[in-house]
């Protein structure tokens, strides 16, 4: 391959006026795609993908390139901004569907890559999940990521290991549960034992205790009998006693109340005869009090005052007498 083919366009050799406005575009890009379709197309091998990729990607610079010198020349060329946009367009177009054509095998060789790539993982997944399942239903889980890293042969001995442990145990919880059945046969034959043991102690008692209610009840009857008649006995005794002491007593009060009404006669009859002896020795001082009680509440002669503190003084003097006489006079009424 030639210099000039080392890249579809040569910048330095292409009048933009020729190309874009008197029409030589179309030779351009049929030179191009002449180029292009030279190259022979080989996806079997990495080296021959490589070129068709490199290839496309001349094409997309080639038109990046042609897109740049058109778009020099509108800002040269106002005038012809209509025809050159036009070209520019058809250059992307053509050079587009250039570029997809020619890579197309490589395009579809690679979804198929990709698509073949994606089907591997999703089987893969699926590998490991059934892996992981199967390791789950003994007992053992483990990331994906440990279990990619294991061999067929690893896995197996994995898995052979998880069922032996897994059977160990179901065997282990099997043997425990018998053992609790068992235990609780036992237990529960026990039960109904010490139940019935029970059963035949309680009605032992609950005869016995049936016995001695009896003779206890006898006892008690007989003794009730015995305190009954011994209480009537008791009861007739006393109250033949307490009548005989009521009858002392009433007479023995009937004859105080006699004595104590003749005493009570006599202390009478000395406490009037010694009043009227008192009365008879005070008579001579009780007059003279009386005339003197009188005096000062009624005959004594107060001086005349010139001051209100001497008729104050006065005034309180002659009620305090006047108070006097009639205390003499209250006491002589108690005498």
């Amino acid at each position: 391959m030639d210099n000039d083919m080392m890249e579809l366009v040569v910048v330095e050799k292409i009048d933009a006026v020729s190309v874009f406005v008197k029409g030589d575009v179309g030779t351009i890009l049929k030179e191009i795609d002449r180029r292009v379709w030279e190259v022979p197309r080989d996806i079997e091998s990495e080296h021959g993908r490589k070129a068709v990729a490199s290839l496309a990607y001349k094409v997309a610079r080639s038109k990046t390139l042609l897109d740049d010198i058109g778009k020099a020349l509108v800002a040269d060329k106002k005038k012809e901004i209509k025809n050159v946009d036009g070209n520019r367009k058809k250059i992307r177009d053509t050079l587009d569907t250039l570029r997809d054509d020619y890579r197309k095998p490589l395009t579809e060789f690679e979804e198929a890559e990709k698509r073949k790539k994606e089907e591997e993982d999703k089987l893969e997944r699926e590998r490991l999940q059934a892996m992981a399942a199967e390791l789950q239903k003994y007992g053992v889980v483990m990331s994906f990521v440990d279990l990619a890293m294991l061999s067929e042969g690893e896995y197996q001995a994995q898995l052979e290991k998880a069922k032996s442990d897994h059977e160990a145990e179901q065997k282990r919880i099997e043997d425990e549960r018998i053992a609790r059945e068992n235990e609780a046969k036992r237990l529960k034959a026990e039960a109904e034992r010490l139940e019935k043991l029970r059963q035949e102690q309680e009605d032992r008692e609950r005869a016995e205790n049936e016995k001695l209610i009896a003779e206890e009840k006898k006892l008690a009857d007989e003794r009730a009998a015995i305190q009954a008649e011994k209480k009537a006995l008791e009861d007739e005794k006393r109250k033949e006693q307490e009548r005989k002491e009521r009858e002392a007593f009433e007479k023995q009060a009937a004859e105080n109340a006699k004595i104590k009404a003749e005493a009570d006669r006599i202390e009478k009859e000395k406490a009037e005869a010694a009043k009227k002896l008192r009365i008879e020795k005070l008579r001579p001082d009780r007059e003279k009090l009386a005339a003197f009680a009188q005096f000062l509440q009624e005959g004594m002669t107060y001086p005349e005052l010139s001051t209100p503190v001497g008729d104050a003084i006065l005034k309180q003097a002659v009620t305090q007498i006047y108070d006097i006489g009639e205390e003499i006079l209250q006491e002589l009424e108690k005498l």
